[in-house]
């Protein structure tokens, strides 16, 4: 009498399993395969309804062969699922309820199809065990296994190339010497009778300090595009413009910075932009040239330069080069003023 009512469940379980089963040999129930397709670094849950009879089954994986690397199957606690990488190494299932699995694939997950199953073994009663195939695809990739390493190569060849690139702008940025340009001008003011009348040096170093700022001078370093600086053959000679006025007091002169990086290689193509203008350039520590209009720049005519009118040209000023002009013509006794260029005097 037993033996027909075990025959008779064991009858109704494959009956009630039967759109599921792929086969069933011997004491064993196999269930049609479910697939699975993940990417590497990657964690999936699924709730697996199975049309179980009986009360209780106990889900286990039957042991890999061979052990998939980066791989890990498990369960999950669907109660519990505050810790995605926590994993159960069993699950028990009550018909009508889900079987709650998790797979999870490590970033080095090899590509390829993984094959395992689950066993569902019955806890009560005299049902048959219950395999479930799984052929789980993992799309595995070399940038998402080495993405750290490679991250860290690309950083730090980036960072590399910069510090580089910042060293060459800096060595191929040249700077006007405030104090140095101060000792290159000195103002000249003679009296009616011939005696040269003596300008404070520290006027000068405060006419060159009041328009050098530093902030006027990074906003032009800045317009010229320190981008070119730094590659090969790029430079930057920081260029003032002298606006010298023969005049007792050195404030009303000016000097203006621009915003270019070898002014004077532009002005030797093209000299009529600088026609009557004068300027010095941080070109071997500090270097006078301009552009001469009937030898005169500005106010200023430039001793032993040519008076009559002549193609434009860059001219560069040696030292001690004296820029003079009479004050008041109509004077009986004219007062002479200019400025003496690239003498430390």
């Amino acid at each position: 009498m037993d033996h027909c009512r075990r025959c008779l469940l064991l009858f109704l379980s494959a009956f009630w399993l039967w759109p599921a089963i792929g086969s069933a040999e011997g004491s064993v129930i196999t269930m049609k395969p479910v697939q699975i397709v993940l990417p590497a670094e990657a964690l999936r849950d699924l709730d697996i309804k199975l049309p179980l009879a009986g009360n209780l089954y106990k889900a286990e994986f039957l042991t890999a062969e061979p052990p998939s690397e980066g791989l890990s199957l498990g369960f999950f606690d669907p109660d519990t699922k505050a810790d995605p990488r926590h994993i159960e190494t069993s699950d028990f299932v009550r018909p009508g309820g889900s079987l709650h699995l998790r797979v999870l694939a490590e970033r080095c997950c090899p590509a390829g199809v993984f094959e395992r199953t689950v066993e569902l073994v019955p806890q009560q009663g005299t049902a048959w065990p219950i395999h479930l195939p799984l052929q789980i695809t993992v799309q595995g990739s070399f940038w998402t296994c080495h993405r750290p390493a490679l991250v860290f190569l690309l950083v730090f060849g980036v960072g590399v190339l910069l510090n580089l690139y910042a060293q060459a702008m800096a060595a191929h940025s040249h700077f006007l010497s405030p104090r140095l340009l101060a000792l290159r001008l000195r103002p000249l003011l003679w009296d009616g009778t011939g005696r040269l009348e003596e300008v404070s040096r520290h006027e000068v170093e405060a006419l060159v300090r009041r328009d050098l700022t530093t902030r006027a001078r990074i906003l032009s370093w800045l317009r010229a595009n320190p981008l070119v600086f730094g590659l090969p053959g790029g430079s930057y000679h920081e260029t003032v413009e002298l606006h010298l006025r023969p005049r007792k007091d050195v404030s009303q002169s000016r000097l203006s910075l621009l915003p270019r990086r070898n002014y004077h290689k532009v002005l030797q193509k093209e000299p009529h932009l600088g026609q009557g203008r004068l300027f010095a350039t941080a070109l071997q520590e500090i270097r006078f040239f301009a552009v001469p209009h009937k030898g005169r720049v500005g106010e200023l005519t430039v001793q032993s330069f040519p008076q009559q009118e002549t193609q434009p040209e860059l001219l560069w000023l040696e030292p001690d080069q004296d820029l003079l002009r009479t004050i008041d013509d109509e004077d009986p006794l004219p007062i002479y003023a200019g400025w003496r260029i690239g003498g430390r005097a």
